[in-house]
């Protein structure tokens, strides 16, 4: 059987280069980071959730000038949401949206609009992240 491609969301604006999406359990993810945002959308494109604001104050902020620049859904359906600016970062909220917190952060001396791609091992216990400026994959462990 052949399947058709189907239109299911439109209007999105990438930044950088980058549109990351994810699909998971009939739900696809989007990094709208254009937007500042994390959306999910159902299989007709129907928004279901969005979360995420723009700011360089509060933990749950994207703050840099287009984040999150990619996602991650976690078996359990939490989402890593990788950031560039200030510092590379990958925080991790529920699947609707509620911060759950900061799960791995670097330190850079110049902050820099760059791809960061983030990852967790199956059974959740390490993280990792991409590090363009080094060519090099950081791996963090999950908080205990």
């Amino acid at each position: 059987m052949r399947l058709l491609p189907k239109l299911v969301v439109e209007k999105l604006r990438g930044c950088c280069g980058l549109m990351e999406i994810q699909a998971r359990d009939g739900k696809l993810w989007i990094a709208h980071n254009a937007r500042h945002t994390v959306e999910s959308r159902d299989r007709d494109g129907g928004q279901l959730t969005t979360f995420g604001t723009a700011g360089k104050v509060k933990a749950t902020d994207f703050g840099g000038c287009c984040e999150p620049k990619n996602l991650h859904v976690l078996a359990n359906g939490d989402i890593l949401a990788a950031e560039s600016e200030p510092n590379p970062c990958i925080k991790r909220f529920s699947a609707s949206g509620k911060f759950l917190g900061v799960v791995a952060a670097m330190k850079t001396e110049k902050p820099e609009c760059l791809r960061v791609t983030v990852e967790a091992s199956p059974d959740g216990s390490r993280f990792y992240l991409l590090d363009t400026k080094r060519d090099a994959i950081r791996v963090f462990g999950a908080k205990g």
